[in-house]
């Protein structure tokens, strides 16, 4: 009836899984764990060990095939009609996770979680992805049910696999970023909503700001070539906030201006995003600027 997938990389998902494994037996129904190790090189033989918990089988990959690649590669192998797609980089909060998604499930064929953070900032050289998360991720479901497909993420949904296996994800896109987006413009388009509940996960596998800020620059590239480079341009200019300001700037051709001033201010507005509580507006400013580079 359940099949949970799990993509996990460099990171130890003991407490995750264990937490999924005590509540399938709870649930008493037919279910699997499926956690999925990208060609990890770190806490490869600890999440191995994984496999002598109930309903868990965990499989480590001999090469990186990527975050899209790696989803499709869990939903074909996993033989129940219910899809839980997890990072495994997430903390369950309460025993009630996948009864919540079982008790919404009928006329739901997709649906989203959410994304929770800890209370407490990090250390201060991690503060720039916890922030950001707490402003723009951490978000309740009444408000992502106002625009439901352009809030679909991919960190903790719900699929039935009829729907997974007509849209699976974009596997061209490597690297960080923006296979959630494409696959929330898919479903629009063929008329499958997108229902969102508070059902947060805590996503716990924050990062460093230069990392951070490493992974912003892919997603932006990413995004930039879907935008180009695919006949998903229009679409992902209505849907996208960060492309419907930067078409601003094409319409009024000044791309190649923001090109220069990004290039005269760049090391300042990442040497902001370092201190703590940083000002996301420098981000969004940051973001465009990426944007007119590519």
């Amino acid at each position: 009836m359940l099949s949970i997938c799990i993509p996990v990389y460099h990171f130890h998902a003991q407490a995750l899984v264990s937490a999924l494994s005590a509540q399938l037996e709870q649930l008493d129904i037919p279910g699997e764990i499926l956690l999925f190790d990208d060609a990890s090189t770190e806490f490869v033989q600890e999440n191995l060990a994984l496999n002598s918990l109930p309903h868990v089988t965990v499989r480590h990959l001999d090469t990186n095939v990527g975050r899209a690649q790696i989803r499709n590669l869990l939903g074909n192998t996993a033989q129940y009609d219910w899809l839980v797609f997890i990072d495994g980089d997430a903390l369950v909060q309460d025993d009630q996770f996948l009864q919540r998604y079982l008790d919404h499930a009928p006329g739901h064929p997709v649906m989203v979680g959410g994304t929770a953070y800890q209370e407490e900032a990090p250390r201060p050289d991690w503060n720039l992805r916890w922030w950001y998360g707490r402003n723009r991720e951490q978000v309740p479901a009444a408000l992502r049910n106002q625009h439901p497909n352009r809030s679909f993420t991919t960190f903790n949904f719900l699929i039935h696999r009829s729907i997974f296996q007509r849209f699976p994800f974009e596997s061209s896109i490597q690297g960080y970023g923006h296979e959630d987006t494409l696959m929330g413009l898919k479903l629009a388009q063929a008329g499958i909503p997108v229902f969102h509940l508070d059902n947060a996960l805590i996503h716990d596998g924050l990062e460093p700001t230069d990392r951070f800020l490493d992974k912003t620059r892919v997603g932006v590239r990413n995004l930039m070539r879907l935008y180009r480079e695919t006949e998903w341009s229009d679409a992902l200019g209505e849907d996208v906030k960060l492309l419907r300001y930067f078409r601003k700037l094409e319409r009024l051709r000044l791309q190649g201006v923001g090109r220069v001033v990004f290039r005269l201010f760049r090391n300042p507005l990442e040497r902001t995003l370092h201190r703590q509580n940083p000002n996301l507006l420098w981000m969004d400013l940051y973001k465009l600027g990426l944007c007119c580079e590519s």
